[in-house]
């Protein structure tokens, strides 16, 4: 009796282990593996201390491309910034990874969040409107492709409060790869600035080009 209820509990136990094991093998890559959308919003940067600031965020990404947890691993020193950095992690825009038999699998990736002392920041208040859009919309990109010649000009429907109403491609760059990814970012840019009198346009055009933001 004695024998068969320890050959019992040693098969518990060598299941358990494997399962954790199996929990914990979670692949690690670098960010730039995964294309992903994430950004510090313009409007934060006028707020944030004098000083430079860097925060690193661990964050788990599941086989769709969503970000599942964010954990700060890296603090800049302000509270404030690493919370910002943290909520943005979570709002990151995330395309699936796939390992080398093209399946796509979870993964965990750091992602970086850095700003410049107060006076290399840009003056946002200064900012004509189609500079702010054009900001904001590079910061959405995602893009790995050829990069000359590519322009795509889209038009653009906003509420005064900037919530995005509709986004059409008026002009084409000729490579539909591209314009996928131009449209994608505008539709993943809301809200949208405000212009001089503290309202959104309701109609305007961008043209998007690859670069970086």
């Amino acid at each position: 009796m004695t024998s068969k209820l320890q050959i019992g509990l040693t098969t518990i136990i060598a299941i358990s282990i494997g399962s954790a094991h199996a929990q914990q093998s979670v692949r690690y890559v670098p960010v730039k593996a995964i294309p992903c959308q994430y950004a510090l919003p313009p409007s934060a940067l006028q707020k944030l201390p004098p000083q430079s600031l860097r925060s690193a965020v661990r964050v788990s990404i599941n086989a769709h491309g969503k970000v599942e947890d964010a954990v700060l691993e890296q603090s800049s020193g302000d509270l404030a910034f690493d919370r910002l950095a943290v909520h943005e992690a979570r709002q990151a825009v995330c395309k699936p990874f796939l390992d080398v038999d093209g399946n796509a699998i979870p993964v965990e990736t750091n992602f970086l969040f850095a700003v410049t002392s107060a006076e290399f920041r840009p003056d946002v208040s200064s900012e004509t409107f189609a500079a702010k859009v054009e900001r904001l919309v590079r910061a959405k990109i995602l893009w790995d492709g050829e990069t000359g010649h590519l322009r795509t000009t889209i038009s653009v429907r906003c509420s005064s409060d900037g919530k995005l109403l509709s986004a059409t491609i008026v002009r084409s760059s000729g490579n539909p790869e591209w314009d996928a990814v131009a449209l994608s970012a505008v539709q993943h840019s809301e809200p949208m600035p405000s212009d001089l009198d503290g309202k959104t346009p309701k109609n305007f055009r961008i043209t998007v080009q690859p670069g970086s933001a």
